[in-house]
């Protein structure tokens, strides 16, 4: 078995500047990687979500991308006031209010089953399943307040 000296990783003694100047590109690209990366997209809303005037008691508000691409955003609304992380965009909003009307067995034909609740929405389809509703958030959108009409 011969044995050979090891190889040396370091470009031929032909082109020595041609490494450091692609370590310079590298350390460039590197750095402006990293400062692209230090901003986060998201823009982080707040609101309030009215009915007829008054605040929401209890719902939910999401956010979804007008176009049916990208993510959609959700948060819970409690006594009218909300808060959400979301993509910038043109989005459909649907809002839900929900009222306990009652309770049943999940399953009716086992005795031991769970009670659940029965429930209904409160607020009209145009608010929610059909929604009307849009919203435009700029990368500078701090705040987006919805006054709904149920009357």
């Amino acid at each position: 078995m011969t044995s050979q000296a090891p190889q040396s990783l370091e470009p031929e003694a032909s082109a020595p500047g041609v490494t450091r100047v692609l370590r310079t590109i590298a350390f460039g690209a590197l750095l402006m990687l990293a400062a692209g990366c230090s901003k986060d997209p998201m823009v982080e809303l707040v609101g309030t979500v009215k009915a007829d005037g008054q605040p929401l008691a209890d719902g939910q508000i999401d956010f979804l991308p007008a176009d049916g691409k990208g993510p959609t955003a959700s948060a819970v609304i409690k006594q009218g006031e909300y808060s959400v992380k979301i993509m910038p965009g043109a989005k459909k909003v649907q809002i839900q209010a929900f009222q306990k009307i009652g309770q049943h067995k999940y399953d009716p034909s086992n005795p031991e089953s769970p009670m659940v609740d029965d429930i209904k929405q409160t607020l009209p389809a145009k608010y929610n399943d059909s929604t009307e509703l849009t919203a435009d958030i700029k990368d500078d959108t701090e705040r987006q307040d919805f006054d709904l009409k149920t009357k």
